[in-house]
């Protein structure tokens, strides 16, 4: 890489507000943010005059914080049925929501023991846009079929089972992920610093359709924050609170580590990072305000820059394109600005889409 030009800049209004998560829709023509403040905000992409000013198309209101958000796999701005995506919020059921309209789809709910609506910590549509997958607090899981929204879900509790046998996935569960190669399996990391796999393909009962775990005692893993699978479906990456690395693990051999990548994160916020089309680059954002992107199979620095005012803590790339996406920002509290002199400005967050330009064409660009 020999440089960044900034396509499109939105800058925040308030000074306490943030970005929480960013994500690029499947074809890459909308971006949909996740603030501090509960509202999402959805953007478009494929604006020729990138002089104009760039303002949120479409804005979707949550009751509560907005816990995790995803798009539809097979999303296309030519058929307004598949625009849509999901966002978890708490005490609050699942949203569907319409990204033509900005009207809400459906709502899926599940209740706990005591009959109260059990708040959905993680989200994800599976590979083939059927199901939709939650997870939940005492490791939970929860599916829904698309088509039939309301109460009606298949439970897995597999941790449940795993406390009196010593096995299964406990704690909150914090992030799912799907094989992007449609093979069935998926991972669902928590906030208990464990990470398994799983195939929905299997029927609930004994294992809950869990086919392994990945472990590690070589490298330090916080509370699992984002996971990225590679396209070719063999390698996964997970990322943790206040974790300075980035780990790589081949599902082949779960018991070891083939890459790490190195950043900052000295806080519980989430750090995200993203892993290109191609499989390629890995981005990452972090508590130094700034993004560094590495060969994603070597670990290998290829290009870094932190020229923020703030922690950048929104990373996504954009499908079949060198575009990424960054999100900036954090919880600040007024003392923190007290010795501002007098006139000066609070920094002011930002989500900005920046194109990056190689040294050397890849094959088939």
């Amino acid at each position: 890489f020999q440089g960044k030009k900034k396509i499109y800049s939105y800058t925040i209004e308030s000074t306490q507000n943030f970005v929480k998560d960013l994500k690029f829709s499947p074809d890459g023509t909308c971006l949909l943010s996740s603030l501090d403040d509960t509202t999402l905000q959805l953007f478009e992409t494929t604006l020729s005059n990138a002089e104009v000013e760039w303002n949120p198309c479409l804005s979707f209101s949550e009751g509560e914080v907005v816990y995790d958000i995803d798009w539809f796999p097979f999303m296309s701005s030519f058929d307004p049925s598949t625009c849509c995506f999901i966002s978890a919020s708490k005490d609050h059921p699942l949203h569907l929501w319409c990204a033509y309209t900005g009207k809400l789809r459906a709502s899926y709910l599940g209740f706990d023991h005591l009959d109260e609506i059990a708040p959905t910590l993680s989200v994800s549509f599976n590979s083939l846009g059927t199901h939709i997958w939650g997870g939940h607090a005492r490791g939970c899981l929860r599916r829904w079929d698309v088509t039939r929204p309301g109460k009606e879900c298949e439970v897995r509790s597999p941790a449940c089972k795993g406390k009196r046998k010593g096995n299964g996935q406990a704690g909150l569960l914090s992030k799912i992920s799907f094989d992007p190669t449609y093979s069935g399996m998926f991972a669902i990391g928590s906030y208990s610093q464990t990470i398994f796999l799983y195939d929905e393909r299997t029927d609930s009962g004994a294992s809950d359709g869990v086919i392994g775990e990945l472990r590690t005692e070589k490298h330090k893993m916080g509370g699992v924050t984002c996971l990225r699978w590679h396209p070719n479906g063999q390698i996964i990456y997970s990322g943790g609170r206040k974790s300075v690395e980035i780990l790589a693990w081949d599902t082949r051999n779960t018991n070891e580590v083939i890459t790490t990548f190195g950043r900052l994160s000295e806080t519980n916020q989430r750090m995200a990072f993203d892993v290109d089309s191609r499989g390629r680059v890995l981005a990452t954002g972090g508590s130094d305000c700034s993004i560094k992107l590495f060969d994603a199979e070597s670990g290998d620095d290829l290009f870094a820059f932190g020229d923020y005012a703030d922690v950048v803590g929104g990373v996504s790339f954009c499908p079949n394109s060198k575009r990424i996406a960054v999100g900036t920002g954090q919880r600040h509290f007024d003392v923190e600005y007290e010795d501002l002199s007098e006139g000066s400005e609070k920094p002011r967050n930002s989500i900005d889409v920046l194109d990056f330009e190689r040294k050397v064409e890849m094959t088939g660009e």
